[in-house]
């Protein structure tokens, strides 16, 4: 199967900024917040989101 999954993270607490990142834990880029993070996972990738917690 070579389709792109699509999926939506939600937590049960508050969180402040989200972020994208690398395997490194370095940020890539602040991904927005509404209820959840909407994310795009291809085939075989690795996808780490970093949450700063309140």
């Amino acid at each position: 199967m070579n389709t792109e999954n699509f999926g939506k993270i939600k937590l049960g607490f508050d969180t402040g900024k989200v972020y994208s990142g690398r395997l490194d834990e370095s940020y890539s880029e602040e991904l927005p917040y509404n209820n959840g993070v909407d994310i795009v996972i291809k085939p075989k990738e690795i996808k780490t989101i970093i949450f700063e917690v309140l």
